[in-house]
């Protein structure tokens, strides 16, 4: 749970401000000198709030203003708020420079001041909460390829499959997508298709119901259809979409129009679809587990994401991204750090590379960040069997090893790809480059 630092050299008023802060439900931890300010800050979560005196009395001869600079020299970025019995203007005009949010008079911390202190508590807390979801910026030419591609589709009205491994950034991929349809402020609904069962609980998700549709039907119950009217809809995992409930949607896409459950008349619908896969469409098509009819509307364009191991340009500088976005003082990888995250074949991507990082400022006491202090191992079985994946050794080994896939498919791509783990665009490239016959 996040906390509030006060900081006052009067034990009094101290005491008294946390108190006011448990009172408005927010934990609260006071102190009256420098030194076990540091002590705290060094110790406090990222989402912690310090609230600073200005003029201390402190045996050091520091102020708020000296704790605020020691803070940021060390690279520690809490929200910082001064507060000032008598302090001058350039004192606190100083702390702001240094990037305070903000001074507050003592007489005028009352009610509204706390409810604003709660309320930035839980921005960071939210902040934290979307740990998973931040998105590092990729330069890698695939990637590239990729955003060059989502642009040129923007203003087209097609539906969109995202195929990758979980982990490399599907959903950040779509939120793009999204952003660059200029709809970022129309309805938008997420299902995770791996959920669903039920026909019968499927037609009313999707579909919702009428007054009277039933005996507990006390009033009309939107759908997921008629909430993203005009937005965009995202299946999530939508290779384990069961086929009946593919069926379901199949008129949907076919006319434009759905039925409430209970209705009499159908209703209009227009949406944006984005699908997401861990797996080949095409694949489950050929092996009786998606519809193709529903293929045919759900695929009208594949976007294929690349794992992180097969970006190997852009390994060392997304954990530093992760690094600089999660470390709350001057953490950085060393030399045998970064050799370990290059050669790891990051088996669950962007996700597990957060969480090494996130593992690594947990351990890491000092500046230097060890591989030690990671969390991985190229001994990992699963890490082992990534790398076996990524290594093909020699060009003419790496050869044979596609040629030998492609033929055990009969020359099926995603199926050869699936195979050798990595993604379809990628043994594209590789048949290319080696000039391997597919027929």
């Amino acid at each position: 749970m996040s906390k509030v630092i006060v900081v006052d050299d009067v034990k009094s008023y101290c005491e008294t401000v946390c108190e006011e802060l448990k009172s408005k439900g927010i934990s609260a931890v006071g102190c009256q000198t420098v030194k076990k300010a540091k002590w705290l800050i060094e110790r406090a979560k990222r989402t912690d709030v310090l609230l600073v005196d200005l003029m201390l009395n402190d045996e050091s001869g520091e102020n708020g203003t000296d704790i605020l600079r020691w803070m940021r020299e060390k690279g520690y970025l809490q929200p910082f708020y001064l507060m000032t019995g008598y302090g001058t203007m350039e004192n606190a005009i100083e702390t702001m420079e240094l990037g305070a949010v903000s001074y507050i008079k003592k007489e005028e911390m009352g009610s509204k001041f706390y409810a604003h202190i709660k309320d930035i508590m839980q921005e960071q807390e939210l902040k934290e909460k979307r740990n998973d979801q931040i998105a590092p910026k990729r330069n890698c030419q695939p990637f590239q390829d990729i955003q060059n591609d989502i642009r040129r589709i923007s203003s087209m009205d097609v539906h969109i499959v995202i195929e990758g491994e979980s982990g490399t950034g599907r959903g950040h991929l779509a939120e793009d997508i999204i952003s660059l349809t200029g709809m970022s402020e129309k309805p938008r609904k997420y299902i995770a298709c791996g959920t669903l069962d039920s026909v019968a609980d499927a037609k009313e998700l999707f579909f919702g119901h009428v007054k009277g549709a039933f005996s507990s039907a006390v009033s009309n119950k939107p759908g997921v259809l008629a909430q993203v009217n005009g937005g965009t809809l995202i299946l999530e995992d939508v290779d384990k979409m069961p086929i009946r409930i593919q069926e379901l949607l199949i008129p949907v896409f076919r006319h434009g129009t759905f039925l409430p459950n209970g209705a009499d008349r159908e209703r209009m619908v227009e949406f944006r679809l984005i699908s997401i896969t861990s797996t080949s469409l095409e694949a489950s098509v050929e092996e009786g587990r998606m519809d193709r009819e529903f293929y045919e509307f759900v695929c009208e364009h594949l976007i294929q994401m690349p794992s992180l191991r097969e970006t190997q340009e852009d390994i060392v500088p997304v954990a530093e991204f992760f690094l600089d976005y999660y470390r709350t003082k001057r953490q950085k990888f060393s030399h045998q750090a970064k050799r370990l995250i290059q050669q790891y074949p990051w088996p669950g991507n962007l996700r597990e590379m957060a969480k090494a990082v996130r593992t690594a400022l947990r351990n890491c006491d000092d500046e230097q960040i060890l591989p030690e202090h990671l969390g991985i191992s190229l001994k990992d079985g699963k890490a082992k069997r990534a790398l076996e994946e990524m290594n093909l050794h020699s060009p003419s080994e790496e050869k044979e090893k596609i040629t030998e896939a492609l033929k055990s498919v009969r020359f099926n791509k995603s199926k050869a790809a699936r195979i050798l783990g990595i993604s379809r665009k990628t043994i594209d490239r590789k048949i290319e480059k080696y000039g391997i016959e597919t027929h």
